[in-house]
């Protein structure tokens, strides 16, 4: 009869799951009365006191059981909503990444990313045109710090400065790639930081001011010409 009590106890006190744990405290004190009365004629009142003390042990045990078993789910909850917040942020920050990636492959200027040497990591689409270069994977891997081509076009100081100095620079000049696409650029460069502020990269900012040039170029000659 104590085992199946003491059974009975520990089931009721999972169901309330630790809360409103007075009725089971009720049922125990009830519990003990019934045994008693109902007892009273066949057990001594010594062996009535030791079963009941015996079955308050049980029930004081089943309670702990009930408190534990409380605490463990509030730990289990907290875990599931933790976990699915992380989700959600995961699943936000990647629809983030993809609207800043469609902005970046859509963006009407050329746009570079390089990392802490120099190298490029990243190329938008309209900076492969602007370079003439035949695809992205020809692009990505070129060192902008040692490419001749940029060195004697006096873009590779001022992106090294960047780098560097962790400072915004901006050049303007002719530039021929070395697929020999030749354009008149404006480039502004910027230092790249990651969420604590180190510097992580730069980025290239490209805009082609060929025509412009070119315009300008005209003008100037035929003023010339005239004077």
């Amino acid at each position: 009869f104590a085992l199946f009590y003491a059974l009975s106890l520990a089931m009721a006190a999972i169901m309330f799951q630790g809360r409103r744990l007075w009725y089971v405290l009720i049922i125990t004190l009830a519990a003990y009365f019934g045994i008693g009365l109902l007892f009273h004629p066949v057990l001594t009142s010594q062996e009535i006191a030791a079963a009941i003390s015996f079955l308050t042990v049980i029930s004081g045990m089943t309670l702990l059981l009930g408190l534990h078993l409380a605490r463990l789910r509030g730990i289990v909850v907290r875990e599931q909503n933790f976990a699915r917040e992380a989700r959600q942020y995961r699943s936000d920050l990647a629809e983030s990444e993809q609207r800043l990636r469609s902005l970046v492959a859509q963006a009407p200027v050329g746009i570079v990313t390089l990392d802490m040497n120099g190298f490029v990591i990243d190329v938008n689409p309209h900076a492969i045109k602007l370079l003439g270069s035949p695809n992205e994977k020809a692009t990505l891997g070129l060192n902008v710090l040692t490419l001749p081509t940029l060195i004697n076009s006096g873009f590779s100081d001022p992106i090294q400065k960047t780098i560097e100095e962790g400072r915004q620079n901006a050049y303007t000049g002719w530039y021929t790639s070395i697929w020999g696409q030749r354009a008149y650029l404006r480039g502004s460069f910027a230092p790249l930081n990651n969420k604590l502020g180190k510097q992580v990269g730069s980025l290239l900012l490209f805009d082609d001011f060929t025509q412009g040039r070119l315009t300008q170029d005209g003008l100037n000659e035929t003023r010339d010409l005239i004077q």
